[in-house]
């Protein structure tokens, strides 16, 4: 079974070719009905879709022809029947024949949807004629259109073989109708179509960008604001003021990192200007804050004790911790009293950063915290430390039958899984939870875990032993029969 992704592309193309299968099976007189199923099932393909079934086809190579003689599939490209030729042709335009592709997309009405995207596909053909005659019907296609098959242009052109194609592409997308459908489609389109017309419109048109680089600075996909950023320069000073401005609020970190540079760049700030930054929750823009204070002749670290001791947040006590020494341990354990747990974990975290030895000892009493964000932390800290000896994740293991928050067991899960026989044992402790995703990773854990005895060459030990004797009844009798074997056939570990 494969990512969620990937079974969506390959149920998608089962589906297209059960109705291929049943189009060139199907008798002369026979073929209406199947030809339509067939289009239908083409023309519902989202991009990926028909990408990855033209690659799925494409492998096969002449294997794809078993379903009909060849001389019977040419004569389905000039079936009477418009239907039937037109779904023969699209199989033609997707087959490892050279010659039938070329002839299809000859054929081709590229202001049909379906058929631009089958020209889009073939214009980075392998076969330099079919290529070429797909890149000749796509000079009927007109710039608005071209715009609309943005995404499926941009994915197919980037293909070693894709030459023909972007010179097309700029050549067309460089016109004045080029520039007018990619202004409409960055302004009033959606997702990836308007990401990318942007990113066309800002290469090859920077004026009618400028025009238009409010609604840029607005669009909801960051990486059209983040291209904005990058092509900021262009503007005048005060223009561009302005978009930094703008853009030092936006809300992902690294923009607003970035536009403070250029920002701070274009005039030094003051350290009164300094103070909201260096509290942002993004750990790139107080770093860029406690850069510039530093060459303001401040010290980040004494601003950030005062701060965390007057008035701890979340954010300034992670600023200290970035800045701080092992003497500011103190005002973080201090912290570790705090009612809001953001604050425990923030100190916990910067604990671990400024005094490594005396964090671990904090993260054992951290465990038992009343939050599991904290106690989560607390495991990622003990975890961290090298445990060649498996006493630390046996110290976990004993925790994970008494402790009664999913999260919590969850994140032990995870920590504990580093040996095979610690992995083995808390997998065999939690295949029942009450928490379906504990219970489903337990289990695939369980399920994985015979592949692994290649590598255990000693019996397991401590609690490890303890619990694996515990829950070994209970086990699937194959993989018991497994462990056992591995048991009785390992060396003692000394």
């Amino acid at each position: 079974m494969g990512s969620p992704t990937h079974d969506r592309l390959r149920a998608t193309s089962e589906r297209v070719l059960d109705a291929a299968g049943r189009f060139v099976s199907a008798g002369r007189r026979g073929l209406s009905e199947p030809a339509r199923d067939l289009l239908e099932a083409l023309g519902a393909l989202q991009d990926d879709e028909l990408v990855f079934l033209e690659a799925r086809i494409r492998s096969w190579g002449y294997w794809f022809h078993g379903w009909r003689p060849i001389e019977q599939r040419r004569q389905l490209l000039t079936h009477r029947n418009p239907t039937v030729a037109s779904a023969g042709l699209a199989l033609a335009a997707m087959g490892p024949d050279g010659y039938l592709r070329e002839q299809a997309v000859a054929h081709a009405d590229p202001t049909v949807p379906l058929w631009l995207k089958l020209c889009l596909i073939r214009a980075s053909d392998w076969v330099p004629q079919v290529a070429q005659a797909a890149v000749l019907r796509l000079q009927d296609v007109d710039a608005v259109a071209l715009v609309c098959a943005l995404p499926l242009a941009s994915r197919v052109a980037g293909r070693g073989r894709g030459t023909a194609l972007r010179e097309h592409l700029d050549e067309a997308l460089g016109s004045e109708s080029g520039k007018a459908a990619l202004v409409d489609a960055a302004v009033r389109g959606a997702g990836e179509q308007s990401r990318l017309a942007w990113f066309e419109l800002l290469r090859r048109h920077a004026e009618a960008a400028a025009e238009h680089f409010d609604a840029g600075l607005r669009h909801p996909d960051v990486r059209v604001r983040e291209h904005a950023l990058n092509h900021v320069d262009r503007l005048a000073e005060s223009a561009r003021r302005d978009v930094l401005s703008r853009l030092a609020r936006d809300p992902v970190g690294r923009i607003r990192a970035d536009a403070l540079s250029k920002l701070f760049e274009l005039e030094a700030p003051t350290s009164a200007g300094l103070e909201p930054h260096l509290e942002d929750r993004s750990a790139l823009v107080r770093g860029l804050a406690q850069r510039w204070l530093r060459r303001a002749g401040g010290d980040p670290a004494e601003r950030y004790r005062s701060l965390a001791t007057r008035g701890p947040t979340r954010w300034n006590v992670a600023g200290l911790a970035e800045t701080g020494t092992a003497d500011d341990t103190p005002i973080l354990e201090s912290l570790l009293a705090n009612p809001s747990d953001a604050i425990r974990t923030a100190a916990l975290t910067g604990l671990a950063r400024l005094d490594r030895e005396r964090s671990l000892e904090v993260a054992w009493a951290a465990l038992d915290d009343a939050s599991s964000r904290v106690s989560r932390t607390a495991i990622a800290i003990l975890m961290a430390v090298p445990d060649p000896m498996g006493a630390t994740a046996d110290l976990l293991l004993d925790r994970v039958a008494r402790e009664g928050r999913a999260p919590v067991r969850r994140q032990l899960l995870h920590a504990v899984s580093r040996s095979p026989w610690h992995r083995l044992a808390v997998a065999a402790g939690l295949r029942n939870d009450d928490d379906a995703d504990i219970r489903g990773a337990a289990r695939e854990i369980l399920r994985l875990w015979p592949s692994e005895i290649a590598h255990l060459s000693t019996k397991p030990r401590g609690i490890a032993e303890r619990e694996l004797a515990r829950h070994l009844p209970n086990l699937d009798p194959e993989l018991r029969r497994v462990v056992e074997f591995v048991i009785r056939t390992s060396a003692q570990q000394r």
